[in-house]
């Protein structure tokens, strides 16, 4: 890294330089691999949720949209699934957001 000061123009270096022995890199590719599962799962769950907050945010604008169009037992059926979803999704309920 090497800042300059604008105003005086004099140039500054910074050089920093790190060394791990081998067990440490060991180390830390293990680690690094046991958490794999736990990390694609996790992003599998946020994928889920971001799907769910699309889907009920789609069909909230298209009963909107559609108006009178939508029959009110679908209507109401639509904004209770809906409904459901939200509070899933709140909740962070993986379970109740995969159904």
């Amino acid at each position: 890294m090497s800042p300059k000061d604008k105003g005086s123009g004099k140039e500054q270096s910074i050089s920093i330089t790190v060394t791990l022995d081998k067990s440490e890199v060991e180390r830390m590719v293990k680690q690094a691999e046991q958490n794999a599962a736990a990390d694609k799962e996790r992003r599998e769950k946020i994928d889920r949720k971001n799907q769910a907050d699309s889907l009920a945010y789609q069909a909230e604008k298209q009963i909107a949209d559609l108006g009178d169009k939508v029959p009110d037992a679908d209507k109401s059926k639509v904004e209770g699934l809906v409904k459901d979803l939200r509070d899933a999704i709140s909740q962070e309920d993986d379970e109740r957001i995969k159904r």
